[in-house]
């Protein structure tokens, strides 16, 4: 089943399944519900999802409404194997849900600050002294993100800076060249759509706390 935010990120992720599911012969979407962003009573959905008995129920969304998902189907009796995508991989989730709400929980993640990757200990190690917490994988990416821009800037001849138009295409060209950039959510190359390929982990929740399951090195 799919509970997913109505909005572009949520539909997506809702799509992008729901394709996967219809190629896998052992797998069937019984139940596709949505909710809005802001939303904080989702028991009609739910309800409605417990009732067709699926195996497991895929979170389309963020945070705040992702913990009220997994709140309320506790609530009404709803044991079920949730995943999600990224937006659950936060150290704010076991708190907003219930340490024992979450227990189990598998979604992917972008950056885990266990990585045994140098440049990822390194950036933690700063982000603590900074900020006295841990980054989660928001801070990560837009710390690779300008990362990425100041590499491609370094390589870069007098001309591109003639012009801001210049600049932008000197820089997108650069991108687009990256291939396995060194950065501390792995290395980077992008694909000739435009799409960074990038390490996925796959956590789970264990005690409040994200343990990685796949790959398996990890």
């Amino acid at each position: 089943a799919v509970l997913y935010e109505n909005t572009d990120y949520g539909t997506g992720i809702m799509e992008v399944f729901v394709e996967k599911v219809k190629g896998n012969p052992n797998w069937e979407i019984v139940a596709n519900e949505s909710y809005n962003p802001g939303d904080t009573d989702m028991v009609a959905q739910l309800t409605s999802i417990k009732g067709k008995d699926p195996a497991v129920l895929l979170i389309g969304g963020n945070v705040t409404e992702g913990a009220q998902i997994v709140r309320q189907a506790k609530e009404i009796d709803f044991p079920v194997q949730f995943l999600a995508l990224g937006g659950l991989s936060n150290d704010r989730f076991p708190e907003l849900a219930g340490v024992e709400n979450v227990e189990g929980i598998i979604n992917v993640s972008y950056f885990e600050k266990d990585s045994p990757n140098p440049l990822a200990q390194k950036f933690v190690e700063a982000y603590q002294k900074a900020y006295n917490k841990d980054p989660d994988m928001f801070a990560a990416a837009t710390y690779e993100a300008i990362d990425i821009i100041a590499n491609v800037s370094k390589g870069l001849g007098d001309d591109s800076w003639k012009s801001l138009a210049k600049l932008r295409q000197a820089i997108t060209d650069g991108i687009s060249d990256l291939d396995g950039l060194p950065g501390v959510q792995g290395p980077t190359t992008f694909d000739e759509n435009g799409q960074a390929d990038k390490l996925v982990y796959i956590i789970r929740w264990e005690n409040g706390k994200r343990v990685v399951i796949f790959p398996e090195e990890y």
